[in-house]
């Protein structure tokens, strides 16, 4: 952005030495001085609101960097913990989130519903999400995504199905998905990437 300081109106040459300068000349030049200063204080300050700092957390409100490079980068994770009931996934928490049923089975004899919420508008926006099941006890989840987003599933996501539905048997072997969208969920791309142990 171009700056408003306008320091060239300030005459560096007033007042001269040896004679009686008219008082308009310091008047003028304390305005100048003024202005710039105030018009500096704004940017300074739009600067400190507006820019990227290496010293506090950052909202690019998904603007554009481009030709970047990223060394060291780490995605964010988010711990759902214990999972009872119905549960909201929201997308702002985490690129890597994970969670353990401990639902009671009689409760929810067709498992519950994980529902990612948060999607961005627009871009890709992908999230995986690593689970287990309380003391191994085989439990059920039944995916969603907000606003009746459809969810399209792999072919690998169709090969790990039990009976038609998505299973979780294991305390200790982990069970690893991911989910995509690139138009703000409405349509979700389901992929299932393993079961570790």
């Amino acid at each position: 952005m171009a700056s408003n300081i306008k320091y060239l109106d300030i005459d560096e040459a007033f007042p001269i030495a040896g004679i009686d300068n008219e008082s308009q000349g310091f008047r003028d030049n304390f305005k100048f001085i003024k202005d710039s200063l105030g018009e500096a204080k704004a940017e300074i300050e739009d600067l400190q609101d507006t820019t990227l700092k290496n010293n506090a957390a950052n909202y690019a409100n998904f603007n554009t960097l481009q030709k970047v490079q990223l060394q060291e980068a780490q995605l964010a994770f988010n711990s759902l913990g214990n999972v009872g009931t119905a549960v909201d996934l929201d997308y702002n928490r985490g690129h890597f989130q994970a969670l353990e049923l401990n639902y009671n089975v009689a409760a929810f004899p067709n498992g519950v519903t994980v529902t990612i919420r948060e999607w961005p508008d627009n871009g890709l926006a992908k999230v995986q999400v690593a689970m287990t099941s309380f003391e191994g006890t085989t439990r059920k989840i039944i995916w969603a995504s907000e606003n009746a987003g459809n969810i399209k599933t792999s072919q690998a996501w169709k090969n790990n199905l039990v009976n038609g539905e998505f299973v979780i048997n294991s305390s200790t072997d982990v069970t690893i998905v991911e989910f995509y969208t690139y138009d703000g969920g409405r349509n979700v791309f389901a992929d299932f990437v393993g079961q570790f142990s």
